[in-house]
């Protein structure tokens, strides 16, 4: 084979993709969907000859690519967190909380050298390694590797808890820096998230390693019969009539509060018609507490019958979800882009969110911005949108141009353009870029 390189000839490289494949992934799980289906249907780019699926934890992705291609489980010694299940057994709940900020401390060290790892990837024939989500595995294996960066808010909003407490600032900070002093290529979803990524790390990465590729709907998102998916979704769950919707983890930082103290407002205003319904997660250290608050200040505020909480949804009824809603309300602190919106685009539902730098820039004209501090800001919206009906013709034919600006097609045709730049530097590279800096 090297011969053959130096008349001019180079042969394929064999990809190993690593997919998010958990629903505790959340945003990221969904954007994996979407860049595991366009692989599968679309093709690769020809200096990619081959593909292994790196699962996680031995879980299979939930597409065609399970069966497409051949997949291993991730080097089986790479998961210290596995031990927490028999933790919380032995000791509770508080033991785990323990030690699972001790194993995040830890990761907040220096990069460790995991050579072994990365022998093992190559025993299975892998050139380079494509980390959907971001994992410190990626450069500490000592594998060239492309890697998305998808906000930097531990930086930018390091006043919420799940970015900066319990060592979580210091595990992304080591990351990020990491990824980008090491990594072939970085990938950031909007010209302000990869400004972000120059601005804290351009003096680690040069600017022609960060590529773009925005978000487009996960492939769940369908409007094949709508009337089907309303009636499965008013089926399986007890909704109100008529409601605002938001899927979301109940992070803090996703503001469940600032929609219940806007329903107080427009309580006090004789407007209890107006009724929001929640979807997420409600479990876990973060998760559980969070939800909890949301329903107390629910009921402090006399709101408990206009708010609906559901648990994590399967994927097959959030289509429904949006369909019978009123429009998407999402008042979230964190950008630069987020997914949910171009979900609503595709339902044909109008959309209230954030006037927030990254997320201004991603809805345009195609949603009502207001300031996510302001429950009188979205206490205003929220009525406006749910009275006004030219207003949400409106608001969704903008959001359906800006939907059709931006298809899975230029997806994935700019994602194989990615992946075909970073081959070639693969090679040019020789090895991991910025090893053992």
């Amino acid at each position: 084979m090297k011969p053959l390189a130096k008349h001019g000839f180079a042969p394929p490289l064999h990809l190993g993709i690593v997919p998010a494949s958990t629903r505790s992934h959340g945003g990221v799980a969904q954007y994996s969907a979407t860049v595991m289906e366009v692989l599968t249907s679309g093709g690769l780019p020809g200096s990619i000859g081959s593909v292994t699926i790196l699962r996680e934890g031995g879980r299979t992705p939930e597409n065609g690519a399970a069966s497409q291609w051949p997949a291993v489980s991730l080097f089986p010694s790479r998961h210290p967190r596995r031990f927490l299940p028999a933790v919380r057994a032995m000791l509770g709940a508080r033991a785990v909380s323990w030690v699972g900020q001790q194993l995040r401390r830890g990761c907040a060290g220096p990069p460790r050298e995991r050579s072994e790892i990365g022998r093992w990837y190559r025993k299975q024939g892998v050139d380079f390694v494509f980390w959907i989500a971001p994992d410190p595995l990626a450069f500490e294996c000592g594998m060239r590797f492309v890697m998305p960066i998808h906000d930097l808010q531990h930086r930018l909003n390091p006043q919420f808890k799940e970015v900066s407490e319990d060592g979580q600032w210091q595990v992304r900070e080591r990351l990020y820096r990491n990824a980008a002093r090491r990594a072939t290529m970085l990938i950031a979803d909007s010209i302000d998230g990869r400004e972000d990524i120059l601005s804290y790390y351009g003096h680690l990465v040069p600017p022609e390693r960060i590529a773009i590729l925005p978000f487009v709907p996960p492939p769940h998102i369908s409007v094949m019969d709508p009337d089907d998916q309303m009636r499965q979704v008013r089926k399986k769950f007890s909704l109100p009539e008529r409601y605002f919707f938001y899927p979301a983890q109940f992070w803090p930082h996703k503001n469940h509060e600032g929609i219940v103290r806007a329903l107080g407002l427009l309580r006090a205003r004789g407007r209890e018609d107006i009724s929001v319904v929640f979807s997420g997660t409600q479990d876990g250290p973060v998760y559980a507490p969070t939800h909890r608050a949301v329903m107390r200040l629910s009921a402090d505020l006399g709101v408990g019958r206009q708010v609906t909480t559901l648990p994590y949804v399967p994927d097959a009824l959030m289509a429904g979800l949006y369909l019978g809603s009123n429009g998407l309300v999402m008042p979230t602190f964190f950008g630069p882009t987020n997914i949910p919106i171009l979900e609503a685009w595709r339902m044909g539902r109008p959309v209230i969110t954030s006037d927030i730098r990254g997320v201004r820039s991603q809805a345009g004209d195609a949603a009502l911005l207001v300031n996510p501090s302001s429950p009188e800001d979205l206490a205003v919206a929220m009525q406006t949108l749910w009275d006004d009906r030219f207003l949400a013709l409106r608001l969704v034919e903008a959001g359906r141009r800006r939907d059709a600006s931006w298809t899975a097609g230029d997806f994935a045709a700019r994602l194989r353009e990615i992946l075909c730049v970073a081959s070639a530097w693969a090679r040019s590279d020789g090895g991991q870029r910025g090893q053992g800096k």
